[in-house]
C-alpha cells in the first residue's frame, strides 16, 4: 500500500508540474525562452516510459504517463505554434 501512495504522489508531482508553465504560456502568448528540443525530446522518452508502462502492465505508471506525455504535448504544440 505504501509503494502505491508513493507512486500516486510521485505521478500526481511530476504531472502537474507542466501545470504553470501551460497557464504561463496561456497568460503571456510567450514561449521564446522555451526550449523546442527539450520538449521534443521529453515527450519522446514519456512516450518510451508509456510503452515501458503498457510492456509491463502498469496501471499506475501508464495513467501518470498519459498525463504528462499529454500535458508535454501540449507544451510542444503550443511552441511549435508560436513559431519562436
Amino acid at each position: 500500500m505504501t509503494i502505491e501512495i508513493i507512486g500516486f504522489i510521485a505521478g500526481l508531482l511530476y504531472s502537474v508540474s507542466a501545470l504553470p508553465q501551460i497557464i504561463k504560456i496561456i497568460k503571456t502568448k510567450d514561449t521564446k525562452a522555451l526550449s523546442l528540443h527539450t520538449y521534443i525530446l521529453q515527450s519522446l522518452a514519456l512516450a518510451g516510459w508509456l510503452i515501458y508502462g503498457i510492456i509491463h502492465a502498469l496501471p499506475l505508471f501508464i495513467f501518470w504517463t498519459v498525463i504528462s506525455l499529454s500535458l508535454s504535448v501540449i507544451i510542444l504544440f503550443m511552441k511549435m505554434r508560436a513559431g519562436d
